[in-house]
């Protein structure tokens, strides 16, 4: 039987475009197959952050003998072991974290090719080979043409030795490592500052002056249309952690603002309580005058005495202030409450449930008018949100919350 063959790496020589995805928590037997279903071209399993061992890397490469993506590793450093380990295990490429030089990069070609070209030691009839008994040369030579080499460009020495790096037979892509290289460079994370920007521009240049590929991981659909658009031929769409905190986070916020819609439902304070949201606009029954009492869809509501009044007051306050706008949120302050929605609803749910109850309003009453407060504020809307966010996880005081909103709604 022959060999399995690397799709991928046919598809990168032709010039084509190649999307996989990388995982590093869900080392699952059963998600090689999953990912069959997805289109995912290849899967590149990390061992350098996620502390998975060869072992566990076995599992996986034999979990992808049926329907699945390409299989790869991210080997945890340039040695031996790690490199010959992994493909003997059954990967068809790998990838290699802090390629600074020429020699490094000779080093990780001598490792992974078998002779004449490589110093690869032999094992055949072995997982990488199927358990297949057959011809040893023939073995060689499509093993040898099988394996792909990732090297990771993520310093700024290998920046510096790129072009070098790229001219080593045996290396086919050279992969941006994103986050370190910005470290490297100086600017954590800026990943769109000119600086940034001039490196894979760099990269892309070597990698097509030497007919390599140039690589890269993303997290949105937007970013990469946006390196594929500057020359990156191979993406990792995201990863495995990634996809399901996102996944799971978008549907079950959708899922709760759908049910906070529906008006006049009651809500038990025992169920999950729907997400703020603000969408739904409001208007202020009585906007002058002392506020003796808030009113909560149409409900007027006595607030008690202690921290709830204090609350309360101070969006008195601002409601005076801002008459005709407090309850409603206009389309232009939209944009700015995403961030809020989601770091309200995920740090001070709790507290809120807690005020909703002593107000004996329906889950999700009082927190939805504090949201609609803060949407108005002009100025410091993220630092007042963090600064009450962190007064909240001292001593879950939802006053302090009022206190630091008001700053920013003044």
């Amino acid at each position: 039987m022959p060999l399995r063959e690397n799709p991928v790496k046919a598809a990168i020589k032709a010039g084509k475009l190649s999307v996989g995805t990388m995982v590093f928590e869900t080392f699952s037997h059963g998600l090689p197959r999953v990912l069959a279903t997805t289109g995912a071209e290849f899967a590149i399993y990390d061992m350098e952050h996620s502390g998975a061992s060869l072992e566990t890397i076995r599992a996986m490469m034999a979990a992808s003998r049926g329907p699945s993506p390409v299989p790869m590793v991210r080997v945890p450093a340039t040695e031996y072991h790690f490199m010959a380990g992994a493909l003997d295990a059954g990967a068809l490429g790998l990838m290699i974290p802090m390629v600074e030089s020429r020699q490094q990069a000779e080093r990780i070609a001598e490792a992974t090719k078998y002779p004449p070209v490589g110093r690869r030691g032999a094992a055949f009839g072995f997982a990488h080979d199927d358990y297949e008994r057959g011809d040893v040369a023939a073995k060689v030579l499509a093993l040898n043409e099988r394996t792909m080499i990732l090297a990771q460009i993520e310093s700024e020495r290998g920046l510096a030795n790129v072009d070098e790096i790229a001219a080593v037979d045996g290396i086919d892509v050279l992969w941006v490592g994103h986050f370190d290289l910005t470290n490297f460079l100086g600017i954590p994370a800026q990943f769109d500052n000119p600086i940034f920007l001039r490196a894979i521009d760099r990269v892309i240049e070597v990698a097509n002056k030497h007919g390599k590929t140039a690589g890269i991981n993303a997290d949105d659909v937007a970013t990469c249309a946006k390196w594929i658009d500057r020359g990156f031929r191979m993406i990792a769409y995201s990863s495995d952690l990634r996809l399901i905190a996102n996944g799971l986070s978008d549907g079950v916020a959708r899922t709760r603002a759908h049910r906070a819609t529906v008006v006049g439902v009651p809500v038990s304070n025992s169920v999950a309580r729907p997400p703020i949201s603000v969408s739904q606009s409001r208007t202020p029954q009585d906007s002058t005058g002392p506020q003796s009492a808030m009113a909560f869809r149409g409900r007027a509501v006595d607030p008690p005495s202690s921290k709830i009044s204090q609350i309360l007051d101070v969006l008195g306050l601002v409601r005076q202030a801002k008459p005709d706008s407090l309850l409603t949120v206009k389309s232009s302050r939209v944009k700015a409450t995403d961030h809020v929605a989601t770091r309200l609803n995920i740090r001070v749910q709790t507290v809120l449930d807690k005020y909703d109850r002593q107000l004996g309003l329906e889950a999700g009453q009082f927190d939805q008018l504090v949201l609609d407060w803060i949407a108005e504020s002009d100025t410091g809307l993220r630092d007042a949100l963090d600064a009450g966010v962190a007064s909240t996880r001292r001593d879950a005081d939802l006053a302090a919350i009022a206190h630091f909103f008001s700053r920013s709604a003044g």
